[in-house]
This record gives C-alpha cells, sequence and structure tokens, in this order.
C-alpha cells in the first residue's frame, strides 16, 4: 500500500521556503563574486534579474524552479555578451518568493522599480514576460519606466526594440495574454474550489480547529473534511461559556492562561485566535461561501462568486444553545457605548481620583513583543498612571476586610460617629447664629421703613424724594441677605436631618460587602464593577511619598459630604465652616502603584 506523505504544517512551509529562497540568493551571490569580463577589451555594462515564483509549491519543487531562473538568466547574458561584444554582469538579484504576478506590492519587485528610476540599472533580465506581473496596464507601466531611464529590458528568445511600434505591440499582446491565463486559470481554481465546497462541504485546506481533527481514510489524511475530537471540544466549551460569563475577551485569555489551555498544534491563546474560535461555524456544522457578497445582488455575479450557506459533514460538535449565547454576547458588546468591554473591564473607572479631584481612566498598551497587554490607571492631567492589577487587588482586599468586620473599620467607623455628634452640635450653633443674623435683617428692615415714613409725614418733601432712591438700594440689599441667610438655614437643616438620618453602619456595610465578594468569587467584571459603585462613593489616590508609595483612601458610599443642596436647579455652595465634610475613610498603602 502506498501512503502518502503527511502534509507539511504552515511553519514548515515557512521554514522551507526560506531555505529555498536562501539557497537561490547563495548562488546568485556566488555569481557575483566569481564574475569575471569575457574580453577586458569590450565595453562593461551592469544590470539586474529579477526572479519570481507564485507558489510556494513552486518554489520547493526538486532543483528548485527559483535557481533554475538564475542560471537561465546567468546563461542569456553570457550569450549576449559574446553577441553584443558587450560584458554584462549582473551586479544584483531581486528575488520574489511565493508572490503573484497580478500583486503589485511585492516588495522586491518595488525596489528594483525605485532603483531603475534612479538609473542604477542598465539593463533587467527576466525569464519571461509574466515574471513582471500578470497585469497588462501594470506591465506596460514598468516598460514605459524602465525605457524612460534608459533600461533595457531582456527576454530570452524575445529580442524588444523599444523604438519599434510592432515590438512594442507584441509586448503588449503577450501581456493581455499573461493577464488572460492567469484570471483564467484563477477562474478554474475558484470554480472546483466552490463546487468542492457546495456539493460536499469540502474545504481547500485543513486549517487546524481546536475540537476537530482533519479525517483520515485507510491511514491518508483527507484535506478539507473534519471530525469532532470529543476531549479538545469540552475546551472548546469551556471557554466558550467562560467567555459568556465574563463578557470579556481580555479577561477570558486571562482565564485560559491561568489553566494553561493552549491552542491546536501547542500554540497559546491571543485575542485574534479567540475570537477565531468562539465565532468559527465550524462547531456547529456550517460554513458561510462567499460571505463578503452575501448583500450584493446575487444575479450579477459568477456562479462560484455567490453567497451560500453550505452544511459540512461533520455536522453540529457543540451545544447549539451555548453557540447562541456567545453570539448574542458578541452583539450586545458591540453595540456598547463602553469600548473597553471586548478588551478590559476596568472595574475602578469613574471611582478612582487624584487628591485634587482629576479622575483616572482605564488604559493598556502591549508591550514590545506584543504578547502581554499592561493595564493601568491614567491621570492625563498629571500624567502618570497606576498599575490596574494593583490598585484592584486593593480594592478586593478592602471588601474583604469589611466582611471580616477588621478592626481598621471599626475603627473608622467610631471616628466618625464622632464626628457626626460634633457636627451636629457645631451645625446646631450654625443655626443659631444664622437666625440671629436673620433677626438682625429683619430688624434693619423695620429702621428703613420708620425713616421713609417719618421723612413722608414732614413737610420736607425734597429730603424725602432724596431718601427715596437710597431706600430702594437697602431695601433690595437687605432682601438679597436674607434670601441668602434662609438658603444657608435650610441647607444646615437638611445638613443636619442627613446626619441624624444616617444609617451607615457595621452591619450595612457588610450586607454590601457579602454582596462583593460572591461577585469576586464568580470572576463577573461587570457585576463587580456595579457592586464596586455600590460600596464606594470614590477611591482617593494620595500623592507620591519618599519610598515611592501612594496611599489609598476608600470612602465607603453612605457618607457623603455636605457639598450644597440643589435648589430650582441652582446648586447652592456651603462654606466649609458652615457645612463640616464627614467622610468614612479606609485608609490602605499598596506598594508603589
Amino acid at each position: 500500500m502506498t501512503i502518502k506523505p503527511k502534509p507539511l504544517t504552515r511553519s514548515e512551509e515557512k521554514v522551507l521556503l526560506d531555505l529555498a529562497v536562501g539557497r537561490c540568493r547563495d548562488i546568485a551571490n556566488q555569481y557575483s563574486r566569481d564574475w569575471k569580463p569575457i574580453d577586458p577589451s569590450w565595453p562593461t555594462v551592469t544590470g539586474c534579474a529579477y526572479i519570481r515564483l507564485s507558489t510556494e509549491t513552486q518554489c520547493l519543487v526538486e532543483d528548485g524552479s527559483l535557481i533554475q531562473q538564475v542560471h537561465i538568466v546567468v546563461q542569456e547574458m553570457s550569450r549576449r555578451s559574446y553577441q553584443d561584444k558587450v560584458n554584462y554582469r549582473i551586479d544584483k538579484f531581486y528575488v520574489d518568493a511565493a508572490l503573484s504576478g497580478q500583486l503589485d506590492d511585492r516588495p522586491e519587485f518595488l525596489l528594483m522599480e525605485s532603483n531603475i528610476k534612479k538609473k542604477r540599472h542598465g539593463f533587467v533580465i527576466i525569464k519571461e514576460l509574466p515574471r513582471i506581473s500578470r497585469n497588462a496596464v501594470r506591465f506596460k507601466r514598468f516598460f514605459q519606466t524602465a525605457h524612460a531611464a534608459e533600461c533595457t529590458m531582456v527576454i530570452p528568445g524575445f529580442p524588444i526594440n523599444p523604438n519599434d511600434p510592432a515590438s512594442v505591440l507584441q509586448l503588449d499582446i503577450m501581456a493581455s495574454v499573461s493577464e488572460y491565463e492567469a484570471k483564467n486559470t484563477a477562474k478554474r481554481v475558484r470554480e472546483n474550489v466552490h463546487s468542492a465546497m457546495i456539493n460536499s462541504g469540502k474545504f481547500n485546506s485543513t486549517h487546524r480547529v481546536l475540537g476537530l481533527d482533519q479525517v483520515v481514510i485507510g491511514e491518508v489524511p483527507k484535506v478539507g473534511l473534519y471530525q469532532a475530537n470529543k476531549e479538545e471540544l469540552k475546551v472548546v466549551e469551556w471557554i466558550m461559556a467562560t467567555f459568556v460569563r465574563l463578557g470579556s475577551q481580555q479577561i477570558t485569555l486571562v482565564e485560559i492562561e491561568k489553566r494553561g489551555i493552549l491552542n491546536k498544534g501547542e500554540r497559546p491563546f491571543k485575542k485574534n485566535s479567540l475570537h477565531t474560535l468562539l465565532t468559527n461555524m465550524k462547531y456547529i456544522g456550517k460554513w458561510e461561501v462567499n460571505r463578503k457578497n452575501r448583500d450584493r445582488d446575487q444575479r450579477k455575479l459568477m456562479p462560484y462568486e455567490r453567497y451560500s450557506m453550505v452544511d459540512l459533514p461533520h455536522g453540529c460538535v457543540i451545544d447549539m444553545s451555548l453557540w447562541n449565547q456567545v453570539q448574542e454576547t458578541f452583539t450586545r458588546l458591540k453595540g456598547s457605548k463602553d469600548k473597553n468591554r471586548l478588551e478590559r473591564v476596568y472595574l475602578l473607572s469613574r471611582l478612582l481620583k487624584y487628591v485634587d479631584g482629576t479622575a483616572f481612566g482605564g488604559s493598556g498598551s502591549w508591550g514590545k513583543s506584543k504578547t502581554r497587554r499592561t493595564n493601568y490607571y491614567m491621570n492625563s492631567t498629571h500624567r502618570f498612571r497606576l498599575s490596574a492589577d494593583a490598585v484592584e487587588l486593593e480594592a478586593r482586599k478592602i471588601a474583604t476586610e469589611i466582611i471580616k468586620q477588621s478592626p481598621k473599620l471599626q475603627t473608622a467607623i467610631v471616628e466618625r460617629t464622632k464626628s457626626i455628634r460634633s457636627s451636629l452640635d457645631l451645625l446646631q450653633g450654625q443655626v443659631q447664629i444664622i437666625d440671629a443674623k436673620i433677626a438682625k435683617v429683619h430688624a434693619d428692615r423695620v429702621i428703613v421703613d420708620k425713616r421713609l415714613d417719618f421723612l413722608l409725614s414732614t413737610d420736607d418733601s425734597t429730603q424725602a424724594d432724596s431718601f427715596r432712591a437710597e431706600y430702594v438700594e437697602s431695601v433690595n440689599k437687605l432682601k438679597g441677605e436674607l434670601e441668602e441667610l434662609q438658603r444657608q438655614r435650610a441647607a444646615l437643616e437638611r445638613g443636619k436631618a442627613d446626619l441624624q438620618d444616617d444609617e451607615l453602619n457595621t452591619g450595612t456595610l457588610i450586607a454590601r460587602a457579602e454582596k462583593i465578594q460572591a461577585m469576586i468569587q464568580e470572576r463577573d467584571p461587570v457585576a463587580l464593577k456595579n457592586a464596586y459603585k455600590a460600596l464606594f462613593s470614590e477611591i482617593v489616590v494620595g500623592e507620591l511619598d519618599k519610598n515611592g508609595r501612594r496611599e489609598l483612601r476608600f470612602r465607603i458610599k453612605g457618607s457623603d459630604p455636605l457639598e450644597g443642596v440643589v435648589s430650582g436647579g441652582t446648586k447652592i455652595g456651603i462654606d466649609e465652616e458652615l457645612a463640616p465634610r464627614i467622610r468614612l475613610w479606609v485608609r490602605s498603602s499598596p506598594p508603589a502603584v
């Protein structure tokens, strides 16, 4: 029985391709080093050669098609040297491997064209016209560039005279034929691939997919056909369920790394490979052919360009309801205004502030290796950042300490109770001061009114008229003072009520913190972020001390400062002496965040 060799992996093909290109360059460099003029009395002209093959298979054939092109162009220029009595020397070989002639973005080709424009080459030799381009327009543009730079194009067996219209016409015809052949070949390949997919659910190649193995019949692997791998599918379903629960690709990647899960071929998961797994329709036994043409008018397309939904032979291999949940999660996150949802959920965003009140926003960056992302909270105003993991770890510790009724929390509550009592006394004293000021304003108004009445009762009308303007100004001033004092008094009374009705105590704090602890254990970042908002009203980052540390102060929600009241849509500011700020702080000192 003849057993077909195992297909090469992409990485193996890449290694072999690099070796083939390397051997080609070695032979070309050896030629350049050993080159000698055939006859020193002849003039010498230096030029270049362009070597290209479209596919890796062509590059990897035995004896090397790339190498054969080197030999062909060297022999041709040697023959022309004898013919023209000119020492033609190829001093530069440009090699593009596994790149189609229909592509314009070929590095070596573009470099060669640039050097020709700079008149660095007297000639360019190619094995055949399609090596330059399979696009007739692109070939003509290159030919005109070479002609303008006085660079002669050489094709073995085909004399070219750029000044002869017949010769140029032949080139144009050859370029058009080359383009037609390329397009016709591509059409046949696409028709065959499309037919195999539509009629048999068979792919043109077998990409590695976690949870699916290539079908093997009689020890021969069948290209493009899959079968289920039950053990790997358990891992796939765990990844999908984790993504649905966490609602974040970035945090799912963290969980995958913690469990040491690898993709097919022992490769680590990255953002793109995780996204591919979560959206790969092969798991439900379906595939979209020509997906990019789904919304186009199908009648105007060639048969092999039309959109189709195909049933794959291996069928659905995962729980369909789980698949639907994954796609619904993607839809929900895509429509979310929070741009960080698909990346990382920053648990303390909108809570974390600097001592001057400026806010921190979540951000991150990839290192030079592009394998690990560093997440941090950035204060754009002062241009410094904190490690997101370090700050969030402290938040978790504080929530845990609240649950344990730590001495730190008990002390904070006792201190706050004392502050409330003293503040109530202070506020009551301030209310009495305001009442006295209000009484004085009323008394001043009575005095002003009596003076006006007195002047009006006298016969001196001139003096009464001159006092009218002063009276109006005084009344308006007293009225404004009275309104301001009444607003301050209302704010102070409201502050007293807030302090008297404050139910913040150990029991309520523990109840809140227990909910947060449950979120921590479930590892649900979205819910955890909301839970932190329920427990903390703000987290203040202190200034950097001499040891490179910053104190964090966690302000427990429910201890809101008396910063003012809203009246008629306008916020009324209250002096610090009239309304002291009452806070419950729990302090923490993370290492150099």
